[in-house]
């Protein structure tokens, strides 16, 4: 028996036990799963992006040699994103 189809079963075992925990059907525990998944993915993201946002606005520096965490709006919002490109995807240059 090959490790995938060993995995699946184990995983319906487990969705059993916790469908007689829970006292419910095990469709319904399936669906809580999967929207749990998705909002951890997306709270994951959101945090993610805050954190690398906050992290260029205190190290980074606009082309213009000022620091990013001076400026603000669409100034800081442009030159965050420049910088990140810059890392990423080779820099405006380009």
């Amino acid at each position: 028996m090959d490790s995938i189809t060993r995995l699946t079963q184990i995983e319906a075992s487990l969705l059993g036990v916790i469908s007689a925990i829970t006292q419910t059907p095990s469709k319904n525990v399936q669906r809580a799963r999967l929207a749990s998944s998705i909002a951890t993915a997306k709270v994951t993201g959101v945090a993610t992006t805050a954190g690398i946002f906050g992290l260029v606005s205190t190290l980074g520096t606009a082309g213009t040699g000022t620091a990013i965490g001076t400026l603000s709006g669409a100034a800081s919002t442009s030159a965050t994103l420049a910088w990140i490109g810059g890392l990423v995807g080779g820099g405006m240059g380009a």
